[in-house]
């Protein structure tokens, strides 16, 4: 997938999410702040005692990705944003994303789907449903359970908060 720059986002986000991982027998749990403005994304990753696990800074061109070392190897920096952009991201934004990948992608008020060759290789379920170009996690209390099947993965992510 091309990534879209923040700028497609639409609007400025700031939230906090609440996020279990799971990576075959591993799971993982983690606190994930997220800053989008028209230039610029910022996602920072704390681990439950608090220290800084991982960042990325993202401006569209750049993606400056830093790892703590005992970051698990398995979670790559990389796929977390994208994941984040096919949650986030507006419909069509995606749908021009995705085309030289040659993916389908679907989206509905309570779910996001990605095919390659009539398979499913990503499914985000949100609750509580939105409009399909209106994913709600910048709604505190909301959640989504994202699935990467191609990778083996999946994430549980609650927004715990939104920052003005």
């Amino acid at each position: 997938m091309t990534l879209p720059p923040p700028s497609e986002l639409g609007h400025d986000l700031r939230a906090v999410h609440l996020v279990t991982a799971r990576y075959g027998d591993r799971v993982i749990s983690f606190e994930g702040h997220i800053e989008v403005t028209a230039g610029h994304f910022r996602l920072a990753v704390l681990d439950p005692l608090g220290r800084k696990a991982l960042s990325v800074d993202w401006t569209g061109n750049e993606v400056v990705f830093d790892a703590a070392p005992w970051f698990p190897a398995g979670l790559h920096p990389q796929n977390m944003l994208a994941d984040l952009v096919l949650i986030y991201w507006p419909a069509d934004v995606l749908q021009r994303a995705l085309r030289p990948a040659q993916a389908g992608f679907e989206a509905t008020g309570d779910h996001r789907t990605v095919t390659r060759n009539g398979q499913e290789i990503i499914r985000a379920d949100f609750t509580p449903a939105a409009g399909p170009d209106a994913p709600n996690l910048d709604q505190s209390g909301a959640h989504v359970q994202f699935s990467n099947l191609a990778f083996g993965y999946s994430l549980d992510i609650r927004t715990a908060g939104l920052a003005p």
